[in-house]
């Protein structure tokens, strides 16, 4: 239960920091992020990223829970790359459509 946890606050963080660059930003919503909006993505994503940190450390002790957290974080950027890379962007996307009233 702990992993998944882990899991979902690595691929929450890694992907609201992906969210926190203006490129990323206007693919997924269609307009560019604003300063300070990117600026609290940036502290959001961190965030969650450390908080995942402390889940593995909890679960399995400093050092292995450590070490886990690396393959974690590993797994989930790699997803969350993906997910970016590939989905479609005929439209700007869903998010997108919504934002301009379609």
């Amino acid at each position: 239960m702990a992993a998944l946890v882990a899991i979902a606050l690595c691929g929450a963080g890694f992907a609201i920091l992906a969210l926190s660059m203006a490129k990323h930003h206007r693919d997924v919503f269609g307009i560019p992020g604003s300063s300070h909006r990117r600026l609290a993505a940036r502290v959001l994503g961190w965030g969650l990223l450390g908080l995942s940190l402390l889940s593995c450390q909890a679960t399995w002790g400093a050092a292995i829970g450590t070490v886990v957290w690396f393959g974690l974080m590993t797994v989930t950027a790699l997803l969350v790359a993906v997910g970016l890379t590939y989905a479609p962007r005929s439209d700007g996307g869903p998010l997108a459509r919504r934002n301009r009233g379609a």
